[in-house]
């Protein structure tokens, strides 16, 4: 049986007019998104001057002292649409705090240590003040080891069993020389946190 050839049917005036409608409205939000992503926001960086990058990270001690860092521009192409909460958010953890490493009883304990917080090393010498970036205090804060114990106990039904309570406390202590008010009081609330 041979085949009916299939009758192309021609678009209207109007269906080519809506094509090409909504073909340039697809153009025009690609274009708008490519917009988006292109246009940075500029931030300043610090990094550490070319000079001590050997050093890079390295908290110095003493009293106001200061990682010697030099400031550049960079370009953030995703910070475009950040809500002015996140980026004061960021200020306040850039903020720079004065602390004091305390010494430990332990035998066994280092009396250097460091403390990584997004790819940067911060290496503490116990017993001395330094002054870092608020994200460095709060990697200080939540560096806290976990021990369990184990304790026996009658139920009310009389049954024996065994319960394991957790302790937790500071890795590294430490005290804050001088901060903010709100500084003062995130870090009240920081420690609180398990």
């Amino acid at each position: 049986m041979p085949r009916i050839a299939a009758q192309r049917k021609e678009p209207s005036d109007a269906q080519i007019a809506a094509r090409t409608a909504g073909a340039e409205r697809l153009r025009a939000a690609a274009a708008e998104r490519k917009l988006r992503k292109v246009a940075p926001v500029v931030i300043r960086k610090e990094t550490a001057a070319p000079a001590e990058q050997v050093d890079a990270g390295v908290a110095t001690p003493g009293e106001g002292a200061e990682i010697n860092l030099t400031v550049r521009e960079i370009e953030v192409p995703h910070m475009k649409n950040a809500s002015p909460q996140k980026l004061e958010r960021l200020r306040f953890f850039a903020e720079k705090v004065r602390i004091v490493i305390h010494d430990t009883a332990e035998e066994q304990a280092d009396p250097r240590f460091s403390v990584r917080v997004n790819g940067r090393e911060f290496i503490f010498v116990r017993g001395l003040e330094y002054t870092v970036p608020r994200y460095v205090v709060e990697g200080l804060c939540r560096a806290k080891p976990v021990g369990f114990t184990n304790q026996e106990y009658v139920k009310e039904d009389g049954t024996r069993s065994v319960r394991w309570p957790t302790k937790t406390g500071l890795r590294y202590g430490f005290s804050v020389v001088d901060d903010s008010a709100k500084g003062r009081e995130w870090l009240k609330l920081t420690l609180r946190q398990p």
